[in-house]
């Protein structure tokens, strides 16, 4: 704690705090961990909105996640964001007010806060924030890598403050050895012909299966072309490595409806192979996984965090849907330009040779990439890696050397309001 008491803010004429965000990971692992923090210090005298700005990202039920966390005075949708930012609509503020950037794009946050006549400040993990530097009067960086990036690209180093990652205070604590499974080495051609043990004749105890996890997406239109892929991967996976407890976990952001639609068909096949399909979170999902297969996103990142050795996926069967950041992304859905979206995708995967997020902020291949693979060659890699215990150890030390220590959100809650207290209640109108 660091003395923001109830009494003191509304001293300072109930203070307004808006977070812009959208998007299930940003709303998971940025929004409401640090949400909980400010709340936890500021109390209910300080007004916390959340904006929701229009996103490609979006699932739609960000909204109402938000709304059941019970953090946030007031959530205002996308539809009129937009028409604050276009100066269509009000939006009445307590005073002292600020602005904290969590997700979206930079424009909408940079056109409000100009709008309002408050400051800005936002957490960025890419450099993209370099262009809008002089929008914000602090950033908020995950790593002294990331601090670096920005820095060659012009932001000035008293702009930039290293917090760390806040998604590592919305993942749980893995528990135990999470390497401490038996999974049974192949003594034969036949893939049912295992031998329990390591050494000797006589066999050894299991401690618990290894467990894989594959990410089935948190936006309809991908989890409708991946959770198929994913279903005849994890067959081929079981039949690989029948010893392994294989799930397929459906987000909880989905509508019933949808997921029922596409699960539908396959449950009692996937039932009759020992898969299990689970409605949870990311973070749930991951907490105790030995492997995880996941596509690029913001999930890369969660499973960076935990840490847990994955296996990233880009299959072409996404090609048509993969969201692209900024005006790009709306230029390709018009109707006459759909149909140029693969040959963008195809494009910009020669011009960067990584696609899962911490590969491209390392530089460098921390998470196995595989492009295009059938099911049964996805499948091949994934039981690879699960029987390659000392390059998934590997792995997890690697990411776990770049992700940094817990702490982040209550760090950026604390800059947050330390900065919107030392202004005075009249400050920026």
């Amino acid at each position: 704690m660091s003395g923001y008491n109830e009494q003191v803010l509304a001293d300072a004429a109930a203070p307004t705090l808006i977070i812009v965000a959208n998007g299930p990971g940003e709303i998971g692992g940025w929004v409401l961990p640090i949400s909980r923090e400010v709340r936890l210090r500021a109390g209910r005298a300080l007004r916390l909105l959340l904006v929701l700005p229009p996103s490609q990202f979006a699932s739609g039920t960000e909204e109402a996640v938000a709304r059941e966390s019970g953090l946030f005075d007031q959530i205002v949708p996308p539809r009129r964001c937009l028409r604050l930012a276009l100066g269509l609509d009000g939006l009445p503020l307590g005073r002292p007010a600020a602005l904290l950037h969590l997700g979206g794009d930079l424009w909408f946050s940079r056109r409000l806060a100009r709008r309002f006549a408050i400051p800005a400040f936002a957490f960025a993990e890419t450099p993209l924030v370099a262009r809008h530097r002089r929008a914000f009067r602090e950033i908020f960086v995950p790593s002294e890598r990331i601090a670096a990036l920005l820095t060659a690209r012009g932001v000035e180093q008293a702009r930039l403050y290293v917090a760390g990652d806040p998604r590592l205070d919305h993942l749980p604590r893995r528990t135990g050895d999470s390497h401490s499974y038996f999974l049974p080495q192949p003594t034969g051609d036949s893939h049912s012909d295992y031998q329990a043990g390591t050494s000797g004749d006589a066999p050894v105890a299991p401690k618990r299966l290894a467990r894989v996890v594959l990410l089935a997406g948190s936006r309809e239109r991908i989890f409708r072309l991946l959770f198929p892929l994913w279903a005849k991967t994890a067959i081929d996976l079981r039949r690989l490595a029948p010893e392994a407890s294989v799930t397929v976990a459906v987000s909880p952001h989905l509508p019933g409806e949808a997921v029922e639609a596409v699960v539908g068909p396959w449950r009692a096949r996937l039932r009759a192979e020992g898969i299990t399909v689970a409605r949870e979170t990311t973070a749930a999902a991951i907490a105790e996984a030995d492997l995880v297969l996941t596509v690029p996103g913001t999930t890369t990142m969660e499973v960076a965090a935990l840490p847990v050795a994955s296996l990233v996926v880009l299959p072409r069967v996404l090609a048509d849907v993969v969201p692209f950041e900024g005006l790009l992304e709306w230029v390709l859905r018009l109707p006459p330009l759909r149909r140029l979206r693969r040959a963008v995708v195809e494009l910009w995967a020669r011009r960067h040779p990584y696609a899962a997020l911490p590969n491209r902020l390392a530089g460098r291949a921390i998470l196995p990439e595989v492009v295009g693979q059938s099911p049964q060659q996805i499948a091949a890699a994934a039981a690879a890696l699960l029987r390659d215990e000392p390059r998934r150890r590997s792995i997890e030390e690697a990411l776990a050397a770049s992700a940094g220590p817990r702490g982040a959100a209550a760090r950026i809650a604390e800059r947050l309001l330390g900065a919107l207290l030392s202004r005075p209640a009249a400050a920026g109108g």
